[in-house]
């Protein structure tokens, strides 16, 4: 599925409740294209471009994709999200949500699994805190599902400055054999952010944990500005 498919689809959804609707974007320019400790633009600049919806009764969507600048040619298309889901905030003020990601990735990734999968997901938060469960049946290709949990705070938020922190744990795709064991992949994201009216300016420490097949840890700093609109 194309970002461009991605889109027909959210509009068609949108349009069945087009009463109800409440539409936002984003867009940032951004250092590193990265997705769970992994750039997925090849180390380079990345453009994203994203696109909401609030369709009532807790229900809500939205498509993102992504262009790359630096290689040949550039800039070049390296990917796409399609997201929708469900809602629900409770007496206790708990938020639940459910709902499913298609991911689309070009050649450009350098993540070790499947550049095109679809994962469910479930998640809770209450205030500052969330976290989601994903489970995906192709996560490494057919037939070889894999599980991930992220947790995301924002410990700080004041006068215009905060600090937002993420960590997720993957367990992948099991591969036969003593040296390609399962074993869950560590990545985390330290982000500070200086807002500018609609602007935002973001530096962040973004890094994954050792694995089987690469004992280093890796790790980089990304700087990204954004707005929304």
């Amino acid at each position: 599925m194309t970002v461009w498919h991605a889109a027909g689809a959210l509009a068609l959804l949108a349009g069945a409740t087009a009463a109800q609707a409440q539409f936002a974007g984003n867009i940032a320019l951004s250092t590193d294209d990265m997705f769970r400790g992994y750039s997925v633009s090849a180390g380079d600049p990345a453009l994203n471009i994203g696109l909401s919806a609030e369709l009532g009764h807790g229900i809500y969507g939205g498509v993102t994709a992504a262009a790359a600048f630096g290689g040949s040619p550039s800039p070049v298309f390296n990917g796409s999200n399609l997201y929708f889901g469900i809602a629900r905030r409770l007496a206790s003020g708990v938020s639940i949500d459910v709902g499913v990601v298609h991911r689309h990735y070009t050649q450009y990734a350098t993540n070790d699994y499947a550049d095109d999968f679809v994962e469910a997901y479930v998640g809770v938060s209450i205030q500052n805190i969330g976290a989601r469960l994903f489970m995906s049946p192709n996560y490494g290709g057919p037939g070889a599902p894999a599980a991930y949990f992220e947790v995301n705070a924002t410990p700080f938020n004041r006068n215009k400055w905060s600090v937002a922190v993420h960590l997720g744990g993957m367990l992948p795709p099991s591969t036969p054999g003593p040296d390609h064991a399962s074993l869950v992949l560590i990545d985390w994201k330290v982000g500070l952010t200086r807002s500018l009216g609609p602007v935002a300016a973001t530096v962040a420490w973004v890094g994954q944990g050792r694995t089987i097949d690469d004992p280093e840890v890796m790790q980089k700093i990304v700087a990204s500005i954004g707005m929304a609109f």
